[in-house]
């Protein structure tokens, strides 16, 4: 019917974006798919069925009490759909097995490496909606067990001394693919105050309580306990104090529901995205950091915000 009246219309799958018609349309018709919601596993635990309106914390609700996981979404309220269409590389799309889709003319259809193999190339990166409406997303699963992350709260005042850490950190990434790390820079309009957040997950399996606390009953997501050691790709940020308010960490050991829950962005009008690529080292890294402290203290000395 839409592709006959030549109607206007948007595909919204997990509706994890804010911008104005990243998810809708504004004149046209929006398909809405978030009730498309089932995931299935396959009876020999090697693929995932997981209808286009799922968002990634339900799929690894299904897949963390069978120890298993697919590359996807850092945060649980990112959309299944938009990750795998929206990006032109990228691990979520090279898991893809198959695509239901239906196409232009309304028929349903499935694109693979055998059926469809010039679609099945083209979805994989192709971005979202120009080929047709992808349904259904079968995607290969790993196992993986427990991992070790959450966030740690850092005095702004004390954020140059993560650069160092930060940048070899990132210099080694290939060597230490199991370790993801993202730095926050925030100012709390409660108290005024302007904070550092980490964001630490490893991956790399054989993680305990007993190895990073200093007891085996710090293991919860209620965690206020310093670690007494991180993981290998982290070690060096070891030597910063965690302490803004004091002992303000949420570092554990948890499941992958636990750890991408906590990564999720308030949602509201007050949301922006935009990337930006620099170079790796400290001169850089200072830069942005005075840019930042400039953009923040202009916010807090005008408000309401």
């Amino acid at each position: 019917m839409l592709s006959r009246g030549e109607c206007k219309f948007a595909v919204k799958g997990g509706g994890h974006m804010l911008p104005v018609g990243s998810n809708g349309i504004v004149d046209g018709v929006t398909v809405d798919l978030r009730q498309m919601r089932s995931r299935i596993i396959s009876a020999d635990n090697q693929t995932a069925y997981v209808q286009a309106g799922v968002k990634w914390g339900e799929v690894s609700d299904v897949l963390d009490p069978l120890g298993y996981a697919i590359p996807g979404g850092r945060a649980s309220d990112v959309g299944v759909a938009g990750l795998t269409l929206g990006g032109r590389f990228g691990f979520t799309c090279d898991n893809v097995k198959n695509f239901e889709i239906v196409l232009g003319n309304g028929t349903i259809t499935n694109a693979n490496a055998k059926h469809n193999p010039d679609l099945f190339k083209a979805l994989k990166g192709g971005g979202a909606g120009n080929f047709g409406v992808v349904t259904r997303f079968d995607f290969a699963i790993f196992e993986l067990g427990l991992l070790w992350g959450g966030v740690a709260f850092y005095d702004f005042k004390d954020l140059g001394n993560m650069y160092k850490p930060f940048v070899e950190f990132t210099e080694n990434t290939v060597e230490s693919p199991n370790g993801s790390l993202h730095v926050v820079w925030q100012h709390n309009a409660t108290s005024n105050a302007f904070t550092s957040i980490n964001l630490y997950v490893y991956t790399g399996g054989n993680v305990s309580a007993d190895t990073y606390y200093t007891s085996s009953t710090t293991n919860s997501t209620t965690n206020t306990t310093a670690p007494t050691l991180f993981p290998s790709p982290f070690q060096n940020f070891s030597i910063l104090k965690i302490g803004f308010p004091s002992n303000a960490s949420t570092l554990r050991i948890a499941n992958l529901t636990d750890i991408a829950a906590e990564g999720d962005t308030p949602t509201g009008n007050r949301n922006k995205y935009g990337p930006s690529c620099f170079a790796n080292n400290l001169t850089v890294l200072t830069e942005v950091n005075n840019i930042i402290a400039r953009v923040l203290a202009s916010v807090a000395a005008d408000p309401p915000y």
